[in-house]
């Protein structure tokens, strides 16, 4: 038996079709007439006779045979398995044996070559069927080459022969020797070689010429020629695409051969139809700056090609900035109802001590399971979204960073996660922010006179931060409540990285790359992450860890740490939700660990101040 792959449904049970079951059905009636090869045609014919004769059960058991043999998805080109299953079935060696016997009666050449093949297929000392069916398929090629068949939907007939003459070489070069191969084939695969040789099929010829390679039919310098004379002669009309790949064969086959000038001017022709690709998305710069890059790319393995590089440097500029006026926006119902008013009425009660405390505790890390979770579940309910690769741009329309679709089997990679979970990120922070945080601060901000003094006992006790950093985090922290979030993001969002190493060095470990040279250097954020990852999960639990990962680290995702530290966080940016997110992160990575002692260590020193009890008053 033909076996199926590890994810194929229940075998269906069929009786034995006998001899006399075949000659009492007809077998061949629903297929003798018919004007294609398409083996799936064929079975949908079985299928359509099969619904048309329900009360023979005799015909239905020769049908359901027939259906199902015919409709195996054979994939010769498939470097594994060349058979695989629509359904499975169990067919026992008897049966295999009637349906050989058959192979010289058939008269339609799609049906006798695929019950011939699978003859041989779990039989492989038939040699007769293996003979029948090369010139089956050989037949089959010529009548679609000739008009005797046709096709449907509209493919090419050039199109539907390529898997016929690859199965006929396939089987050929495993039942006979090559100085044996029968005239048939070798004449059915020059007349469909030289049916392609037009700029039209020029992607076709290209599959064809692979196999004229693989099985040793022409010359590499021959085809090599061939290829380059078609891409060369293509017209704007040609997919780019199928040109390109005209001329890296070419290009490969040329470098093969030593002929480093004719391989350079073929891989200059495949850029150049990368460069026209642009004009199948014309109107999307986003799109054509896409195949501008993969141009510019292409270009980096040939030299003296500065001048075109530059040019297409160039051009890629004015595409990105121009798809960024192109983005679409996407607007969000918060749905905050009344929650920012009861925050900011609540906020407006307490005493400064209890508003900082409370304000450190408006929201919590997610648990990372049950975030996993959620976005997998988009995989069942929205799997063409889930499956998508996306690209990320940068705010000058750059790609910045891609992230790989959801596979069809198996989990996701990392990439897929980070996008996903950040696009739940996005609404959280952003709700959180408008909802809970910004009331809170604008309550806190209206009853006091905040000042950097007021954080000096909340940065003094707190493990998070390093004695030299200090200073730095309580200044940062004053801009944030007074509102001057510019200061408070260049101030405080590149003090996450030392006060990890920080917290690191208190539990015994030792943040530092040491070089061969025996010099040594704190490791960055992304190391700290790589590195330790497993004991910043222990100190600060991996929720906690997590969002410092996808907030300031981490691609895809606002990778903050990186961002503002090379100065690409703008005035703007710094009012965003996110960043306005990521400072309150940093307030309560600071705060959370005097929780427990704030009103004995925090508290007494705000009461020095003055500043214990809310002084607001409505108006009168």
């Amino acid at each position: 038996m033909i076996p199926g792959d590890a994810h194929e449904p229940p075998p269906v049970d069929q009786p034995l079709v006998t001899i006399a079951d075949l000659e009492a059905s007809d077998f061949e009636a629903p297929v003798r007439d018919l004007d294609v090869c398409d083996p799936m045609e064929i079975a949908w014919a079985y299928e359509r006779a099969y619904a048309a004769d329900q009360g023979n059960h005799t015909k239905l058991a020769t049908y359901r045979l027939l259906y199902t043999i015919c409709s195996l998805r054979l994939a010769a080109s498939d470097p594994g398995p060349a058979w695989g299953p629509f359904i499975t079935m169990d067919v026992p060696a008897e049966q295999t044996t009637i349906l050989a016997s058959l192979v010289g009666r058939l008269s339609h050449p799609g049906l006798r070559a695929r019950i011939a093949d699978f003859s041989w297929s779990n039989n492989r000392r038939d040699g007769a069927s293996a003979e029948a069916a090369i010139r089956a398929y050989c037949e089959s090629v010529e009548g679609l080459l000739n008009g005797r068949f046709t096709t449907r939907h509209g493919r090419p007939t050039t199109s539907e022969a390529i898997p016929f003459i690859h199965r006929a070489l396939q089987m050929a070069r495993l039942t006979k020797r090559r100085a044996k191969w029968p005239e048939q084939l070798t004449d059915a695969f020059t007349s469909l070689y030289e049916a392609t040789r037009t700029v039209e099929l020029v992607g076709m010829f290209v599959s064809l010429a692979r196999l004229a390679l693989e099985f040793h039919l022409r010359t590499p310098l021959e085809i090599a020629t061939q290829a380059e004379a078609l891409a060369t002669a293509s017209t704007t009309t040609t997919y780019p695409i199928a040109i390109k790949a005209a001329f890296d064969l070419a290009a490969q086959l040329y470098q093969n051969l030593g002929n480093q000038a004719a391989r350079r001017r073929c891989l200059i022709g495949a850029v150049e139809q990368l460069a026209a690709m642009r004009s199948q998305v014309a109107g999307q710069a986003a799109a054509e700056a896409g195949w501008v890059m993969e141009a510019l790319l292409a270009l980096r393995h040939i030299e003296g090609m500065e001048e075109r590089e530059y040019e297409l440097e160039i051009e890629l500029r004015r595409l990105q900035k121009a798809s960024l006026k192109q983005m679409g926006r996407i607007d969000t119902d918060l749905a905050l109802g009344a929650t920012p008013l009861k925050v900011a009425e609540y906020f407006r009660s307490l005493s400064l001590s209890e508003a900082l405390k409370q304000f450190a505790l408006l929201d919590q890390p997610r648990d990372p399971a049950r975030l996993k979770a959620s976005v997998l579940e988009i995989v069942e309910t929205s799997p063409l979204m889930a499956m998508m690769s996306v690209s990320h741009v940068d705010n000058e329309g750059r790609t910045a960073t891609k992230s790989e679709g959801a596979p069809m089997n198996g989990e996701p990679d990392d990439s897929w996660f980070l996008r996903m979970i950040g696009q739940l990120d996005t609404i959280h922070r952003a709700r959180t922010v408008a909802g809970r945080l910004e009331p809170a601060r604008l309550a806190i901000q209206s009853n006091f006179t905040i000042e950097e003094r007021h954080f000096h006992a909340i940065v003094l006790h707190s493990a998070f931060i390093p004695q030299d950093q200090k200073r730095v985090l309580a200044l940062g922290f004053a801009r944030f409540f007074q509102g001057d979030f510019i200061s408070a993001a260049y101030l405080l969002v590149p003090q996450v990285e030392p006060c990890l190493r920080h917290l690191l060095k208190m539990r015994g470990q030792n943040p530092v790359r040491r070089r061969d040279d025996g010099t040594e250097e704190d490791l960055s954020l992304g190391a700290l992450f790589d590195h330790h990852r497993p004991q910043l999960d222990e100190i600060l639990t991996p929720a906690r860890a997590g969002e410092i990962d996808r907030m300031f680290n981490a691609h895809p995702g606002p990778g903050l740490r990186h961002e503002l530290a090379h100065g690409q966080v703008s005035a703007e940016d710094c009012a965003s939700y996110t960043v306005h997110y990521a400072i309150w992160m940093i307030y309560q990575l600071c705060s959370i660990l005097l929780i427990n002692s704030w009103d004995q260590v925090v508290a007494p020193e705000l009461a020095s101040w003055g500043d214990t009890i809310a002084p607001f008053a409505e108006p009168d």
